[in-house]
C-alpha cells in the first residue's frame, strides 16, 4: 500500500470539484465568487493489490443494489480556460509513474500505462484505478481504459490482447516518440493483432469476454492513427455490436465488460448516425439493464436520449428510395421525431446551462480561432468538463442533423410537411440560420477540447461534431470560406496530434 496526499479545498470537496490546489484560492473558488477555505491534510490509501474478478463482480452486486440511479455528480468537475491550467506533471493519481527505457521490449503493465498516460485526460486520471471494488459511473467514456491494467496483469504475452494493446500503445508512440518507435515497427505489431483477432474469432467457441472486447477497441483506437484506416474502424465497431447483441444486455451489468460497454457505446451510436443504419442500442432494454447496478454519466444518459434517431433517419433514406410510395402518416410520423427531438435537445442544452454552467466564454484575447483565422468572429467557448464539453457539441450536431431532414422532407413532401409541423420549421431563412448558428457554436468548442491536457481522449471526441460542422459550411458555400478554413485549421492540428484518420472522416463525401 502506498500513501499519497492531495491538496482539496473544503468547497471542492463539498461540490465533488476538481481542485488544482493553488494558493491562497484555488481556481474554482476564483471563477465561481466563492471564499475558498483553504486546504486541510488529508492523507489517501490506495491499493495496490488486485482483486480477482469474481470478488469485483460480487462486491458491484452487494454495495450496488438492484437499481440504477442518475448520473454521477462527480461529472462536474471544473476546468479553467488555458492561461489558468497547470501543466505540472508530477501531479498524482492511481496510476503510478513508469519509466519506460524501451518502447519496443516493455511489458503488458508498462504498455498499459503508455496508453492510460497518453489517452485520458489529465484532470481524469486520479479517478482512474484498475483496483476499484465497486461499479460506479465513469466520469468519462474513455475511462474504460482502466480495465487494461488488469487485464495485462494476466495476460499471455502470445494472446490477441497483448498484441492488441501492443498495437495501440505502439500506434500511440509512433507519434509521441518516434525516435523510440518508427512508423514500421507500429504497422507491424498492428498487423500481428489483426491476424491473432481473425484467428480467435473464427473459434467459434470462444465467447466474447473481456480480454476479446478490449483487443477490439484497443485496434479501433489504432485503426485512428493510421491514415485511410476509417473503413476498419467501422468493421470493428459494427463486429463489436453484432457480438454485443447476440449475448444480450444482461451481459454488461457489471465488472470489465460493464466497463468496456460503456467504452463502445458512443462509437456504436455515433456510427449507426454515420451511416444512417438502426441500432439496437434504441432498445429501452440497452438503456437500463446495463447500468441496473451503476450510475450513469451525462454522456451515457444523452446517448440514451438520441439512440433512437438513426431509425429515423433510416426512414428518411427509404422515404427518398420512394417518394411515391410514402403514405402522409408516414411522413408525418418521421417529421414529428425530429421537431421532437430538436425540443429535447433545446431542453438539455437549458439544463446544461442552469446546472453545468456551460458553456461559457471567455475573453477574445486568448481566442485561439481568430489567431488562426481573423475571419472568426466570437468567444472561445469553454467548459466544465470534458465530458460537458462532449454532450454540448453532439448536441449542437445532431440538433443539425434533424433540422437538414426536416428540410429534406419538406422539399420533397410540403404539402404535408408544412401542415403537420410548426411553422418556423418551414422558413428555409431559419432553417439556414440554425445550421449556421450551431456549427459555428461547435467550431468555438474546438480549442477547449484540443488542450494538450486532454491527451487523446478530447481530441479524438471532435470527430462527429466538427465533420457535421464542417459539411454544414461547405453545404452553404458563399461567405463560409472563413469556417471551412477554420475547420482545415482543425483538421490539420487532429492529424499533428496523430489523429491520422481523421482527415480522410471529414473530408468524405
Amino acid at each position: 500500500m502506498k500513501v499519497k496526499q492531495k491538496s482539496v479545498c473544503g468547497n471542492c470537496r463539498q461540490r465533488k470539484l476538481g481542485c488544482d490546489g493553488k494558493h491562497p484560492e484555488c481556481s474554482q473558488c476564483t471563477l465561481t465568487g466563492r471564499k475558498c477555505p483553504g486546504y486541510p491534510q488529508e492523507w489517501t490509501f490506495v491499493q495496490q493489490s488486485i482483486p480477482s474478478t469474481e470478488a469485483l463482480h460480487q462486491n458491484q452486486f452487494s454495495q450496488n443494489g438492484a437499481t440504477g440511479a442518475s448520473h454521477s455528480c462527480q461529472e462536474s468537475v471544473k476546468s479553467t480556460p488555458p492561461r489558468q491550467i497547470s501543466h505540472d506533471a508530477t501531479a498524482q493519481h492511481s496510476f503510478a509513474a513508469v519509466k519506460i527505457p524501451d518502447i519496443i521490449s516493455a511489458s503488458p503493465e508498462e504498455l498499459a500505462f503508455i496508453v492510460v498516460e497518453n489517452y485520458i485526460p489529465k484532470d481524469d486520471l486520479p479517478f482512474l484505478s484498475h483496483g476499484s471494488n465497486n461499479n460506479g459511473s465513469s466520469r468519462i467514456c474513455g475511462s474504460w481504459v482502466e480495465v487494461l491494467p488488469r487485464l495485462a496483469n494476466t495476460s499471455s504475452k502470445e494472446g490477441v490482447f497483448f498484441l492488441s494493446l501492443k498495437a495501440l500503445a505502439f500506434a500511440i508512440a509512433s507519434n509521441k516518440y518516434p525516435q523510440k518507435v518508427s512508423n514500421l515497427n507500429a504497422t507491424t505489431v498492428y498487423s500481428a493483432a489483426i491476424c491473432a483477432l481473425r484467428r480467435q474469432l473464427a473459434a467459434v467457441s470462444q465467447p466474447f469476454n473481456a480480454e476479446l472486447a478490449a483487443s477490439i477497441m484497443c485496434l479501433s483506437l489504432a485503426e485512428g492513427m493510421f491514415p485511410g484506416m476509417g473503413r476498419g474502424i467501422s468493421t470493428h465497431i459494427k463486429g463489436v455490436g453484432q457480438l454485443m447483441k447476440a449475448h444480450g444486455p444482461n451481459h454488461y451489468q457489471a465488472g470489465l465488460l460493464h466497463k468496456l460497454f460503456v467504452g463502445f457505446r458512443p462509437l456504436l451510436v455515433l456510427d449507426a448516425f454515420r451511416f444512417r443504419e438502426p441500432t439496437f442500442l434504441a432498445e429501452k432494454q440497452w438503456a437500463s439493464i446495463p447500468f441496473a447496478f451503476s450510475n450513469t454519466s451525462l454522456m451515457q444518459d444523452f446517448l440514451s436520449e438520441v439512440a433512437i434517431m438513426p431509425n429515423y433517419l433510416n426512414a428518411v433514406d427509404q422515404l427518398m428510395a420512394n417518394p411515391d410510395d410514402g403514405s402522409a402518416d408516414n411522413v408525418t410520423e418521421v417529421c414529428f421525431a425530429f421537431v421532437e427531438c430538436i425540443d429535447r435537445l433545446e431542453q438539455w442544452e437549458q439544463m446544461l446551462q442552469r446546472e453545468e454552467g456551460a458553456p461559457y466564454e471567455i475573453s477574445a484575447g486568448v481566442h485561439a480561432a481568430q489567431a488562426i483565422n481573423p475571419g472568426i468572429t466570437g468567444h472561445t467557448l469553454w467548459y466544465p468538463s470534458v465530458t460537458t464539453a462532449n454532450v454540448c457539441t453532439h448536441l449542437w450536431a445532431i440538433r443539425i442533423v434533424c433540422l437538414k431532414e426536416i428540410d429534406k422532407l419538406r422539399a420533397t413532401f410540403s404539402s404535408i410537411v408544412e401542415a403537420c409541423i410548426p411553422a418556423k420549421f418551414c422558413s428555409v431563412e431559419y432553417q439556414q440560420n440554425q445550421v449556421l448558428t450551431l456549427s459555428k457554436l461547435i467550431c468555438h468548442s474546438m480549442e477547449y477540447l484540443l488542450q494538450d491536457d486532454l491527451k487523446f481522449f478530447g481530441p479524438a471526441s471532435t470527430l462527429f461534431p466538427l465533420k457535421v460542422a464542417y459539411d454544414s459550411f461547405r453545404e452553404r458555400g458563399r461567405g463560409q470560406e472563413g469556417y471551412i478554413k477554420f475547420c482545415k485549421s482543425v483538421v490539420s492540428r487532429l492529424d499533428a496530434k496523430g489523429l491520422r484518420s481523421i482527415p480522410a472522416l471529414i473530408y468524405a463525401q
